[in-house]
């Protein structure tokens, strides 16, 4: 998702979650926050962290499963609470998200698209203003060859999110052949906590789930370093292929 700038697709999640994140405000004094308090001034507590994997009433830890179903405001409350990194895993060649229509039939006639920068985009805004208080956003997009429509139309929109300050790269499934086995999409922030993001054979976002189980995170952190030894900078992809 390129357009509607939240967490559950490639940028975005379900139209609850992405409504919470617009209600939000950027915090005033970003990275003001002593260790171990993942709460900005101004920003709701982050109960995902805190809670889930603390307690066994089906959050992940030694009394629940490893990984727990994750409220839109949960979800929402990772963003704001990461204190070094958010990194994204894109597994998928096509996002099903109803708000895109019209922008994607633009982009295949070649209509100009509406601007989308950190000035127009509250999304963007954020990933302006957490990266200049120090924190890092990293994404890796597998890309399967030939390019669907969507993966083109989504390389378009990458740029603007790299303008913002996220560091996109882009992976070749042709790179490794263990790279055929990268098939679930999650976010993972701080090395800590892991949003897997489930979807339809549609590619509709389906639901999300959080867990901070270590064996898991372990696993998340294998697939993000393979995707990663073996992915480009944007920039450089995009000079070998016609988008």
């Amino acid at each position: 998702m390129i357009q509607n700038d939240a967490p559950g697709g490639p940028c975005g999640a379900d139209t609850e979650t992405r409504r919470h994140l617009r209600r939000r405000n950027l915090p005033r004094r970003l990275g003001d926050k002593r260790p171990g308090d993942y709460r900005y001034p101004g920003a709701a507590p982050c109960r995902a962290w805190r809670e889930h994997g603390r307690r066994g009433d089906g959050g992940p830890g030694p009394q629940g499963p490893a990984r727990a179903a994750v409220t839109p405001t949960d979800f929402g409350d990772c963003f704001d609470c990461f204190q070094h990194s958010a990194f994204r895993l894109e597994t998928r060649q096509i996002y099903t998200i109803p708000a895109e229509l019209e922008r994607i039939r633009a982009f295949r006639a070649g209509v100009p698209l509406p601007e989308r920068s950190a000035r127009t985009s509250p999304w963007l805004a954020r990933i302006q203003a957490t990266t200049r208080a120090g924190k890092r956003w990293q994404r890796i997009r597998l890309v399967a060859e030939p390019m669907t429509d969507y993966t083109r139309y989504q390389l378009a929109g990458y740029q603007e999110s790299a303008a913002a300050g996220e560091d996109i790269r882009i992976c070749r499934h042709a790179a490794h052949r263990d790279l055929a086995a990268h098939t679930r999409d999650f976010w993972l922030f701080d090395d800590l906590v892991a949003v897997f993001l489930h979807y339809d054979a549609e590619g509709r976002f389906a639901r999300a789930e959080l867990t901070r189980d270590p064996p898991v995170i372990t696993q998340c952190q294998a697939e993000r370093d393979l995707a990663l030894r073996h992915s480009m900078p944007l920039t450089r992809y995009l000079a070998l292929v016609t988008v």
